[in-house]
Order: C-alpha cells, then sequence, then structure tokens
C-alpha cells in the first residue's frame, strides 16, 4: 500500500497561489502590524494584496512581522492528527 501526507507550510515559501491549489498545501499564515493593524498574511493575499501592501510601504509606513506562535501551529496540526493523517511541514 502507497503512504500518502499532507504538505504543510508557512507563508513565506516561494510558492504561487495557483500551485498551492493544485498541490492542496496547507499554509499557516505568518503576522505583520501596518498601520496599527494587525494582518496575517496568506499566500492567496486575502487580507491585504502585494499593490496595497507595496503602495502603503512606500508611503514611509514602518512594517514589524511576527512569527507564526506555537498554539497557531498547533491549530494548523491538530486536524491532520485527529484524522490520523501523514503530514510534512516544510
Amino acid at each position: 500500500m502507497k503512504e500518502t501526507f499532507e504538505i504543510l507550510t508557512d507563508s513565506t515559501f516561494d510558492l504561487m497561489p495557483k500551485q498551492v491549489d493544485e498541490l492542496n498545501i496547507s499554509v499557516v499564515p505568518m503576522s505583520f502590524q501596518m498601520e496599527g493593524v494587525n494582518y496575517l498574511h496568506y499566500h492567496d493575499f486575502r487580507q491585504m494584496s502585494l499593490d496595497e501592501f507595496y503602495t502603503k510601504l512606500k508611503k514611509n509606513n514602518s512594517v514589524s512581522t511576527s512569527q507564526t506562535t506555537p498554539h497557531q501551529f498547533y491549530e494548523q496540526f491538530l486536524p491532520f492528527a485527529k484524522e490520523g493523517k501523514n503530514f510534512l511541514y516544510i
């Protein structure tokens, strides 16, 4: 029997949204703060587009980033573990 596994990564990887969708990769978002607002950076830019990000950055808005917390990883990994699925985090 062939072993299968799910692939997980965080949003700092270098794949395009189409590739993530085609390969069915789960993505743990990274967080950043700009103009006093906290955002999660998803591979599909659902909270802020790249154009908006760079436009704001050019206007001298400072950006701070934060690592994904252990709890966020736990929440992402838990459904796979509960289902008994093998998974690889890259």
